[in-house]
């Protein structure tokens, strides 16, 4: 059966955490398949499965009213009287699946309905009381009438429990191993990855800024800080602060590999941070928060964490120094967040 990827974003290629699930989801699934993109950056691809929709922004009024031409879109490029699985990537807002849900639930009734959810949509947007009044109930609509919905983590597997009463499916994210490449000899550099655009990681890069600048080792070493993610034409202060922009992911993986050190003093934030993931994955030594490993469920978190400044600019040192054995961690991360393995069994368990 074919199982049909519909995405409101832009989430091929893969230049984020959220559009490098979705797109190792796609490439990794087994059976027949295609993905649909609603994008405003078109990219070519040879993959013949992959349709890109192209929109002239993300604003959230040009989406939705790009919406009815989008379903056109995707309705006259499948088959929609055959029974296939259609799966909806829950990295935008989850009232933009509800439309599309009900058109298609209309038109095939057989249609077995997933929503690969990346966070708890509600708790994203409640500051906004309306918007998050809309959206508690059309996630609790959804996770009660699909045929499958499921959580990246342990923990937002409880939060829906404790919203909606209902269970979801466990569908862990995690790195696709096979694209390891091997490293070459590391520079003399720290990385810090993700968007300025989200308040979280604005937060995080400001506490690190606020740390190395007082770090005594980094500045007398002569370590740089890159950043990735970002507008290139962004102007940084620091002069060891190198912004290398918003990179394509083989090129991203490979100034990852290189790093002497990922550094993200995150204070909170939902979902599983790939970011992490692929650092440790990739052998890379991190240094974060245990509220940043919150979705991420491996053993020996204390090795890669700090509670305050102090200990973090300790610990920057021990690593450095190579002082602080992460072999352990590494292993365990990449024997519990191998994609293809995890997709394998859920595809498998559920009886796609």
């Amino acid at each position: 059966m074919n199982t049909i990827f519909i995405s409101f974003y832009n989430s091929f290629p893969a230049t984020s955490g959220a559009s490098y699930i979705t797109s190792n989801l796609f490439e990794l699934w087994p059976g027949g398949k295609k993905l649909f993109v609603l994008t405003n950056e078109i990219n070519k691809t040879n993959n013949k499965n992959i349709f890109q929709y192209y929109i002239l922004s993300n604003n959230a009024v040009i989406k939705i009213l790009n919406l009815p031409f989008y379903l056109y879109f995707i309705i006259k490029k499948i088959n929609i009287s055959k029974d296939k699985n259609i799966l909806f990537e829950g990295a935008s807002w989850s009232g933009f699946t509800l439309f599309f849900y009900i058109i298609f639930k209309f038109l095939n009734s057989n249609i077995k309905f997933i929503y690969h959810s990346h966070n708890v949509d509600y708790d994203l947007r409640k500051k906004n009381p309306i918007i998050g009044f809309i959206t508690a109930k059309i996630e609790k609509f959804i996770i009660k009438n699909f045929d499958i919905f499921t959580a990246v983590s342990k923990k937002d597997q409880k939060r829906f429990l404790n919203l909606y009463k209902t269970k979801p499916i466990l569908l862990e994210n995690g790195i696709n191993i096979v694209k390891n490449k091997k490293k070459i000899n590391k520079k003399k550099y720290f990385l810090f990855s993700g968007s300025l655009l989200f308040k979280e990681n604005k937060y995080a890069y400001s506490e690190l800024i606020k740390i190395l600048d007082k770090n005594n080792f980094f500045i007398k070493s002569n370590y740089y800080l890159y950043i990735t993610g970002n507008d290139i034409k962004n102007k940084i202060s620091k002069k060891y602060i190198v912004n290398l922009g918003i990179l394509n992911y083989r090129n991203y993986i490979s100034t990852l590999q290189n790093a002497k050190l990922c550094l993200y003093p995150m204070k909170n934030g939902p979902g599983t941070k790939i970011k992490i993931l692929e650092a440790l994955c990739h052998k890379v030594p991190i240094l974060t928060t245990m509220s940043a490993l919150n979705g991420i469920d491996i053993k020996n978190k204390k090795l890669i964490t700090f509670k305050n400044e102090k200990e973090m600019n300790e610990k920057i040192i021990k690593i450095c120094e190579k002082k602080i054995d992460l072999n352990s961690v590494y292993n365990d991360t990449i024997i519990k967040y191998d994609f293809k393995k995890i997709i394998k069994n859920f595809y498998k368990k559920n009886k796609f």
